[in-house]
């Protein structure tokens, strides 16, 4: 239990995305958020929204979570918590004055082969066509992507939380919580990359993807349903 814990730890060590992680402490934050790349502002609100809601209670119940340089402990956590949650309620006020495009429906997915080498279920369930469904269900700009295959006649859903900026979208691997896709939305169809900033904190011992595979990795929905429409 002890091992996996520090695993998850330091998986969201660099959740606060190189976006997020380059001017963590630099004002004002707003203006910040407001000039940001869209897809890049999608995956800093989600970045923080997971630390709030998953990282910052493991620290509340006596974990000692490490954030960049930021140690956090059940002693300092409730200061952390304020910082971020103001940081949380920035993102949400930035995408909300950016607007963001509706995304809901049900897809077809195709990939390129190099996405079956990023070590990501559900992209590689993609470009080995082994989905049975991929719906996006959304609730005003968070979404959630959901990967569905067979096994043995029992039907399996990966979920992957997203969010939506405009027309930029993020979306954070449902298996692996500092592994990223981010991309564009247009007409119904989106468009994933991985974020390549994962292998800072991909353990060699985990056997982390090759750069190059990340970077031909590419990700294709095609709205067959619903979606596409803009906010």
């Amino acid at each position: 239990m002890k091992r996996k814990t520090l695993i998850a730890l330091a998986a969201v060590a660099f959740a606060a995305s190189a976006f997020n992680a380059k001017s963590a402490e630099q004002e004002p934050a707003m203006k910040r958020a407001l000039a940001a790349p869209a897809p890049e502002l999608a995956q800093g609100y989600l970045a923080v929204k997971f630390i709030v809601q998953a990282v910052l209670p493991m620290a509340k119940m006596g974990a000692v979570v490490h954030l960049g340089s930021e140690t956090i402990n059940k002693s300092n956590v409730d200061k952390y918590e304020r910082k971020y949650e103001r940081r949380l309620s920035t993102y949400r006020e930035a995408i909300k004055q950016r607007g963001y495009q509706t995304i809901s429906g049900t897809y077809q997915g195709k990939a390129t082969e190099a996405c079956a080498r990023v070590h990501s279920m559900w992209a590689q369930l993609i470009v080995e066509k082994r989905t049975s469904s991929i719906e996006i269900t959304q609730d005003g700009f968070d979404a959630q992507v959901v990967v569905s295959t067979e096994d043995e006649g029992r039907k399996i859903g990966l979920r992957n939380r997203a969010a939506v900026a405009e027309s930029g979208i993020a979306l954070q691997d449902g298996m692996n919580s500092d592994y990223y896709f981010r991309g564009t939305i247009e007409q119904g169809r989106i468009e994933l990359k991985p974020d390549v900033s994962v292998l800072r904190s991909w353990p060699n011992w985990a056997g982390p993807p090759r750069q190059k595979d990340l970077e031909n990795c590419t990700v294709t929905l095609e709205g067959i349903s619903k979606g596409g429409r803009t906010q």
